[in-house]
């Protein structure tokens, strides 16, 4: 399904209707990310993706309309199905659109890298964090963190909170992200002293951990990584937990996304403690975080999510981008992005000086059986990134 937004009632404009709209020329951009699926989890989900989307747009309404341009955006939703994404990504190059923005998870932003690629369409993923993505440097960009950077801060936590030397990793092997950022906190946690003893291979669809369990009761270990997606971490903690398992977890990011009542109907009565990492918290201080939670939450009646935030800070980057393009076409946008070297976000003040996915600061949250609340922003790291392969 393809739709042409204005608004919240599916168009988005940019800025207030006046006689002097009819100069403007329309310039439209892509928003790519499975709407639907989302809207069946919570409806909530995929408002507040278009919501952030329309915010960014409005406030970049009169530097646009002074370029002279008025910008639309056209919607594409795929489904869970890989071949889905390649469909619409393919729909996507074909289009008139100069930039497109989405790709919320690692497999999909994979998938449609190679093809906006060749095809020389810039793409901005909003959360997408495997360490492979700034492979593809040209056309594709990221307004999230790499693994890396949450590779640092779940190592770094697990070394300072609880003083642990071992870890097991237990990661979905059919999940680009969660395989990646096991292979970056091995370096990390090893940097710092530590040792992950073993990486135990699950599935994300995966519902019977009877054999993994009866492995965990044979390690000594101090930490469990479980870098998986919500839905399947939530299980394993369950699991594990009524198994009589107690060690402290740290977890991927994405769970101030995930509406409590989910997480908690899944995980039960367990009770458990452990670290998330995550982009971003509306208890973050500064002005744009708080000025972006405070009128989120005046349109919605709803607390923004860390999804919101990034969708907000990826349409950004793509509208200064257009701003300082010499004209709105995908080549004259893609010079403008690549150039881009600092920009200041609702998730924290982007270095794109690197190359590659932006330094920036990441959350810690705190987690247990009955909450997960904000621990801290922790300042982003200078020498990320930095090169890999220090493990024996």
């Amino acid at each position: 399904m393809n739709r042409v937004f204005l608004g919240l009632s599916f168009v988005f404009a940019v800025g207030s209707h006046s006689a002097d709209d009819a100069k403007l020329k329309d310039v439209y951009i892509a928003a790519a990310e499975s709407f639907t699926e989302l809207t069946n989890q919570n409806l909530a989900l995929a408002q507040n993706l278009r919501l952030a989307m329309k915010m960014a747009i409005d406030d970049y309404a009169p530097r646009l309309a002074n370029s002279g341009y008025r910008v639309r955006v056209k919607e594409f939703d795929f489904d869970r199905e890989d071949v889905s994404v390649l469909i619409k990504t393919r729909e996507i190059v074909a289009s008139d659109v100069v930039g497109v923005v989405g790709y919320n998870t690692s497999n999909r932003a994979l998938l449609a890298a190679p093809i906006v690629q060749k095809a020389g369409l810039p793409m901005i993923s909003a959360s997408a964090t495997a360490t492979r993505i700034s492979d593809f440097k040209e056309f594709v960009h990221t307004a999230s963190v790499s693994n890396l950077s949450f590779a640092r801060t779940l190592a770094q936590a697990a070394r300072r909170n609880w003083k642990a030397k071992k870890a097991i990793s237990i990661a979905a092997v059919d999940c680009s992200y969660c395989t990646d950022l096991t292979e970056m906190f091995k370096d990390e946690f090893f940097s710092l002293g530590g040792k992950t003893l073993d990486v135990i291979p699950v599935l994300s669809s995966q519902t019977d951990f009877k054999g993994l369990v009866s492995q965990l009761k044979s390690l000594d270990f101090d930490v469990v990584l479980n870098p998986n997606h919500k839905i399947l971490a939530s299980r394993l903690i369950s699991a594990i937990g009524k198994a009589g398992i107690n060690k402290p977890y740290l977890l991927a990011d994405g769970w101030g996304s995930l509406p409590e009542t989910i997480f908690f109907k899944i995980v039960g009565d367990v009770s458990f403690v452990g670290f998330a990492v995550d982009h971003w918290h509306p208890e973050v201080k500064g002005a744009k975080s708080s000025n972006f939670s405070r009128l989120f939450k005046k349109i919605s009646s709803r607390e923004p999510d860390t999804l919101s935030a990034l969708w907000y800070d990826s349409t950004a980057v793509l509208l200064e981008a257009l701003l300082v393009a010499k004209k709105p076409s995908r080549i004259e946008v893609e010079k403008a992005l690549s150039a881009m070297k600092t920009f200041q976000g609702v998730t924290g003040n982007f270095d794109y000086s690197n190359g590659g996915a932006p330094l920036k600061s990441t959350v810690l949250l705190q987690a247990n059986g009955r909450k997960y609340s904000f621990d801290s922003e922790v300042p982003a790291a200078q020498d990320v990134p930095q090169k890999m392969g220090a493990r024996p």
